[in-house]
C-alpha cells in the first residue's frame, strides 16, 4: 500500500539526508517554497542542482511505488559504490584498514563526489524501468505540481503536463569493475538482455551525441529523458525503449561554447580528485560567541515533537550520550515508547545507535511518574537536572557540552504543585573564576552570564528560561584516565530554568491567576515574569531591595511536603514581634500553631507521635512553629509574625496558605563535634590541657566502642542487623521509594547488600564479601574522625531553636526534655534540669559563640520535646548571641558532658566593627528598576542582575579559610584581627 501523499516528500528528504551524512554526496534539496519555474530555471542552469534534482524524483517515485524497496535500491547502490571507490586512494590511519568491507565509501573531492551522484542515478534509473514504469506513469504516480509549491505531492493518479523538450546530458552507465560481484538484491532491478543505450543525467557538460559506450559491468539499462521542467523540480523520464537524440544543458562556461564527448567532459581533470575538507553543504564552523553557546543545545528532530516530554527527555539524553545527532535521523516515535525497553529496542535498532553505550536508566518508578503527571503514588514529584561543562574548543565549536541526568523522584515545592514539576530544570554550571579561554575574558564573560540568565533556550521541545540561581559549592571534576595533575575543585552555580512555551503547550486561555496545574492535563504557555508575578506579588513589593525579593523565591523551590490548605481566617497575622526592652526581636523565625494543627501534620506524615514543632512554609512565612502550651481546644489555626513574613502577600491562592512542611522534630541522637568548635573550646577552657585531653579521650573511646561494636556483628547475626542499621545511610532511598533500589541482582547500596545477604543466611564469619564491604564502611568512618574531625561527644545532641513565647524561663535558662530516654554511658534520663549546658551553632568564629547557660525543666514546656527552648526575656535573644543567629530552622549544639562544661567558661559577646568603608551594598529597590525600565521589564531585570549577582565568586569560604589559617598561625583566636574577619563573614560577601 502506498504512502500517504502528504508524507513522501519528508521521508525522501530525510532518506537523502542520511545518503549526505553517509557517502558525502552534497545533493542539494530543494526549496519547497520556491516555484516551479524558479526551480527549472536553476536547473537549466545549475547541473550539480539539476542532478539533486533526478535522484529526488527518483527516489519518490519509488518510495511511493512501495516503501520498502528504495531500501533495498539503496543497498544496491552501496555494492555498485563500493566497486567504484576501489581505484580511490585516500590518506588514511593504520586502524582505518580493518574497516568493514561494506562501511559506504565517502566522497572526498569533486570528481568522486560526481562518479557517486551519477552511480546512484543509474541505479535509481534501473530499478524504475526493471518494474516497467514509463515516464508518464512515473509522473502520474508521483503528481507534482508547478504551483506556488511545486514539492508539495498530488493525488495520486494526477496527470501533469510537461514540456515537449528536454534540457539533459547523456553520459555512461556507471562503469562498476568485473571483480565486483553485487549481491541478490541488484539482480531482481537488473534487466538481462536489454541492449545497453545511453543513459541522460544532469551533468557538467554541454553536449553529448548519442553514440556508443561501454557497457556497464553490473548491468544495461533503457535510455531515459530526465527534464528539470517537471518536478516542479519537473524531472521527467523519457518514454520506455526510446533514447533521446543529442540534448543540450548549460555548463559553467558560456552557453554559446558546445562540445562534443563520447564520455563526460573533464571527468578525468585531476582538479576534480582534490580533497575536500568536509563533507558537502557542510556550512562553515560557527565563530561567532553567540552562536557557539547555542550551539549547547541539541536540536529535536520532528518526530520527537509529540512524544510525551519525559520520553523526549530521555532520548535526548541517550543521544547526547553516544554523540548521536537527532536532527539527521529518520525515525518514528510512538506510544510503545512509553516502555522503557521497548524504547531502548528501537533506538539500538538504528545504524547510529547500534554500537553505542547507552547511559544509566532511570529510576523505574521515576519513569512511570514522568508519563501520568510527574507525580509518584508516594506524593514526590518528577524532577529534570543537567549541567554544563567547558569544552576544550577554543576557536570553534560548542562552548559547553550538556549532560543531561535521568529523571528522578524528589520531595514538590510549590512552584511544582502550581504549575507543574516538569517546566523547572536545574542547570548546574561551572562559575565565571573557572572559565578557560576564550570566555574567561572579563567581556566575554559577561556575555556568557547574559546568556544563561536573560536568553530563552530550547530543550527537549521546550522554551526555557532562568529565574533563580543559588551557589552550589564546590565539585571535583572526574579524574581523567590519563597522566596528568588531578583536576582541581571549582565552584558550581544552579540555575533553575522555566519553561515558558513547548510543542504541546496551549495557548493562555484564562486571565491572571492562572488556573492550578491539573495532572494530565496540557500546559499553558506562561512567561517568566507571569509565574514570579504569581509566587511575589511583585506590584505590592515594590519597596523591598531587588537582590532579597529575588532570594526569597528560593521559598517557592523549597522542597517540602504540603499537609493542609488553611482558610483565611485559621491563619493569624501577627502585627508586632515580641520585643526586649532595648527593642531587639526575642522570637525572629519562629511562631505558635494549635494542638489540632499538629496532629493533622502527625497523621499527613504519618508520624506515631504529635510533632512539638515542625519547620515549614505558609505563603510569604518562613520557619518554626511550636505547638501552643496552653491551648486545649479542637480549633485548627496557626499564627504568623512580621519577621516571619518575607514580603506582602495577601494569601488568596490556595497555594499560598498551604501549609508546607519541610522539617519536624524528631527523637535526637548523640552528636559529632563540629570542627570549628573545638579552638573555640581550647581558648575558653580554665585549664587547656584538661579539655585536650577530654577531647582526645572521645576519640580513642569513638574508635574502640566501634571496633568493638564490628567484631560483635560480625559474630552475631542480631548484632549485625542492628550494625548494619546504625551505619546506613540508604533509610532515606529506601522511604523516598518505598523499596529497595535493586542493581543487577543486588540492592544499590552496600548497607542495602549487608541487610540483603544477611537476611538470606549469608555468615559474615564465612564471607569474605561481606567482610570486605563491613571493613571499607568502617574504614569510612574512622576516616572522618581522623580527617575530618568527627569527634561524637556522647552526651550533647542538635536540637533544633524554640522560644517561650509565655515568659516562664528567666535569662540565661533554657528548657530540655526528651520524649523517650536518652541514654549513653554515663546518663540515662528524659530531661535536663539543675545543671549547666553548653549551647553553640555553626558556622562559629567569634569566642562568644558557644555560651555556658542554665538547663530547667519546667512543667509547663513539657509538651516541646526534643526542642531547646531559648527565653524571650533579657535584652538581646540568646540565639542573637550564636554567631548572630535566628529561630527560623536553626540548630543548636547542646553538650551536658560534666568534663566540658565545667572547665568552660562565657566570653562576653564583643561589639562588631563598622565595615562600611570596605563593603558595598546594593540598595536598589524593585520599585526603582520599574521606573527605570518599566514594570513589564522590571522582572527580567531583576532576574539577569540578581543571576549576575549570584554567580560571581564568593568571598565567605576564602575569607573564613584565611581567618582559620592566621588564628592557627597565631595560636590565638581570641584577637582583633580575628575579630575583624570573623564580622566580614556575617557580612553577605
Amino acid at each position: 500500500m502506498a504512502p500517504q501523499n502528504d508524507t513522501i516528500l519528508e521521508k525522501v528528504i530525510t532518506t537523502i539526508r542520511e545518503l549526505n551524512s553517509k557517502y558525502n554526496l552534497g545533493i542539494e534539496i530543494p526549496d519547497t517554497t520556491s516555484t516551479g519555474s524558479l526551480v527549472s530555471s536553476r536547473a537549466q542552469c545549475d547541473a550539480k542542482f539539476a542532478r539533486s534534482l533526478a535522484i529526488l524524483k527518483y527516489a519518490i517515485h519509488h518510495y511511493y511505488r512501495n516503501v520498502f524497496v528504495l531500501d533495498k535500491i539503496l543497498r544496491s547502490f552501496l555494492w555498485e559504490a563500493l566497486a567504484i571507490s576501489e581505484d580511490w586512494i585516500h590518506p588514511c590511519h593504520p586502524h582505518d584498514m580493518i574497516a568493514a568491507t561494506t562501511t559506504p565509501p565517502k566522497a572526498h573531492s569533486p570528481g568522486e563526489l560526481l562518479r557517486l551522484q551519477l552511480t546512484l542515478i543509474n541505479v535509481l534509473k534501473r530499478a524504475a524501468e526493471t518494474t516497467g514504469d514509463t515516464s508518464s506513469a512515473v509522473d502520474d504516480e508521483v503528481g507534482f505540481s508547478q504551483s506556488a509549491n511545486p514539492f508539495q505531492p498530488a493525488s495520486a493518479g494526477a496527470t501533469v503536463s510537461h514540456p515537449s523538450t528536454t534540457t539533459c546530458v547523456l553520459i555512461p552507465e556507471s562503469t562498476c569493475t568485473a571483480t565486483c560481484v553485487p549481491p541478490p538484491d541488484t539482480a531482481q532491478y537488473t534487466p538481462v538482455d536489454s541492449p545497453a543505450k545511453e543513459i541522460p543525467i544532469p551533468g557538467a557538460q554541454r553536449t553529448v551525441p548519442e553514440q556508443e559506450h561501454t557497457p556497464p559491468s553490473s548491468s544495461h539499462s533503457h535510455s531515459c529523458d530526465i527534464s528539470s521542467g517537471e518536478l516542479g523540480v519537473g524531472v521527467r523520464l523519457g518514454d520506455h525503449g526510446h533514447p533521446p537524440g543529442n540534448v543540450t544543458i548549460p555548463g559553467d562556461a558560456s552557453p554559446s561554447v558546445l562540445t562534443t564527448y563520447s564520455e563526460v567532459s573533464g571527468i578525468d581533470d585531476p582538479s576534480l580528485y582534490e580533497p575536500i575538507l568536509g563533507p558537502p553543504q557542510t556550512p562553515a564552523p560557527v565563530v561567532d560567541l553567540q552562536s557557539r553557546l547555542d550551539a549547547t543545545w541539541p536540536i529535536l528532530p520532528s518526530w520527537l515533537t509529540r512524544a510525551p516530554f519525559a520520553v523526549a527527555w530521555e532520548v535526548t539524553r541517550i543521544a547526547l550520550h553516544c554523540g548521536v545527532v537527532l536532527d539527521n535521523l529518520a525515525m518514528s516515535c510512538d506510544e510503545t515508547w512509553s516502555d522503557y525497553d521497548i524504547m531502548c529496542r528501537a533506538l539500538r535498532e538504528h545504524p547510529s545507535f547500534a554500537t553505542k553505550v547507552f547511559p544509566g536508566r532511570p529510576a523505574p518508578d521515576a519513569w512511570a511518574a514522568g508519563l501520568r503527571g510527574f507525580e509518584s503514588l508516594q506524593r514526590q514529584h518528577v524532577t529534570f537536572a543537567a549541567s554544563l561543562v567547558q569544552t576544550k574548543n577554543v576557536r570553534s565549536g560548542p562552548i559547553f557540552s550538556l549532560v543531561m541526568k535521568p529523571a528522578v523522584l524528589d520531595k514538590g515545592c510549590r512552584l511544582y504543585r502550581r504549575f507543574g514539576p516538569d517546566r523547572f530544570l536545574s542547570l548546574a554550571t561551572p562559575s565565571p573564576s573557572s572559565w578557560t579561554a576564550p570566555i574567561n575574558d572579563p567581556d566575554k564573560s559577561e556575555e556568557v552570564i547574559r546568556w544563561l540568565s536573560s536568553c530563552s533556550h530550547r530543550l527537549a521541545g521546550r522554551q526555557w528560561r532562568a529565574f533563580y540561581a543559588r551557589d552550589s559549592g564546590r565539585k571535583v571534576p572526574q579524574a581523567s584516565v590519563l597522566l596528568g595533575p588531578q583536576p582541581k575543585a571549582i565552584s558550581q552555580t544552579t540555575l533553575t530554568y522555566f519553561a515558558e512555551d513547548g510543542s504541546d503547550f496551549a495557548a493562555a486561555c484564562s486571565p491572571f491567576p492562572w488556573p492550578r496545574h491539573v495532572s494530565g492535563e496540557p500546559r499553558q504557555k506562561l512567561e517568566v515574569r507571569e509565574m514570579l508575578d504569581w509566587l511575589l506579588q511583585l506590584d505590592r513589593n515594590e519597596d523591598q531591595l531587588y537582590l532579597k525579593l529575588f532570594a526569597r523565591i528560593q521559598l517557592g523551590l523549597s522542597k517540602t511536603t504540603a499537609v493542609a490548605v488553611l482558610d483565611q481566617d485559621q491563619i493569624r497575622h501577627m502585627q508586632k514581634d515580641v520585643v526586649s526592652p532595648i527593642g531587639q526581636v526575642m522570637n525572629d523565625g519562629v511562631g505558635r500553631m494549635s494542638l489540632s494543627l499538629a496532629r493533622k501534620v502527625r497523621d499527613v506524615l504519618e508520624l506515631s507521635d504529635v510533632p512539638s514543632a515542625i519547620q515549614g512554609r505558609l505563603g510569604s512565612a518562613k520557619g518554626m512553629w511550636i505547638i501552643d502550651v496552653e491551648d486545649t481546644g479542637s480549633d485548627i489555626w496557626i499564627e504568623t509574625w512580621p519577621s516571619q513574613r518575607k514580603w506582602n502577600c495577601d494569601f488568596l491562592h490556595q497555594e499560598h496558605r498551604t501549609l508546607e512542611i519541610k522539617d519536624f522534630v524528631a527523637e535526637p541522637r548523640s552528636a559529632n563535634l563540629n570542627i570549628q568548635f573545638l579552638p573555640i573550646l581550647e581558648d575558653r577552657a580554665k585549664d587547656k590541657q584538661i579539655m585536650r585531653k577530654v577531647v582526645g579521650d572521645n576519640v580513642l573511646r569513638q574508635l574502640s566502642d566501634e571496633l568493638e561494636a564490628l567484631r560483635n556483628a560480625i559474630k552475631h547475626p542480631l548484632q549485625f542487623r542492628k550494625w548494619v542499621d546504625e551505619n546506613s545511610t540508604a533509610r532515606k532511598k529506601r522511604l523516598a521509594h518505598s523499596s529497595v533500589p535493586f542493581l543487577a541482582g543486588l540492592p544499590e547500596s552496600k548497607e542495602e547488600q549487608l541487610s540483603y545477604l544477611g537476611d538470606g543466611g549469608f555468615e559474615p564469619t564465612k564471607q569474605k564479601f561481606m567482610q570486605d564491604m563491613m571493613w571499607k564502611l568502617q574504614s569510612k568512618k574512622c576516616e572522618n574522625v581522623t580527617k575530618k574531625m568527627s569527634i561524637r561527644i556522647p552526651n550533647s545532641a542538635y536540637l533544633y531553636m524554640v522560644v517561650d513565647f509565655w515568659g516562664i524561663l528567666e535569662e540565661n535558662e533554657v528548657h530540655v526534655c526528651f520524649s523517650s530516654t536518652f541514654r549513653t554511658e554515663g546518663f540515662s534520663d528524659s530531661m535536663l534540669h539543675g545543671c549547666d549546658v553548653l549551647v553553640a551553632r555553626s558556622p562559629a568564629h567569634l569566642v562568644s559563640d558557644i555560651q555556658r547557660v542554665k538547663a530547667v525543666f519546667k512543667p509547663e514546656l513539657r509538651a516541646l520535646k526534643n526542642v531547646i527552648v531559648f527565653p524571650a526575656k533579657g535584652d538581646v535573644a540568646l540565639a542573637d548571641k550564636l554567631s548572630g543567629g535566628d529561630y527560623d530552622g536553626g540548630r543548636a549544639w547542646v553538650c551536658w558532658e560534666p568534663a566540658i562544661v565545667s572547665n568552660f567558661e562565657n566570653a562576653n559577646v564583643p561589639t562588631r566593627p563598622d565595615l562600611s568603608g570596605f563593603l558595598r551594598k546594593d540598595e536598589a529597590s524593585f520599585g526603582d528598576l520599574t521606573r527605570q525600565v518599566g514594570k513589564s521589564s522590571a522582572a527580567s531585570t531583576m532576574i539577569t542582575r540578581s543571576i549576575s549577582f549570584e554567580i560571581q565568586p564568593k568571598f565567605l569560604g576564602i575569607v573564613t579559610k584565611f581567618k582559620e589559617r592566621l588564628c592557627y598561625s597565631m595560636n590565638d583566636v581570641n584577637n582583633e584581627q580575628a575579630l575583624w574577619l570573623s564580622s566580614a563573614t556575617a557580612s553577605p560577601i
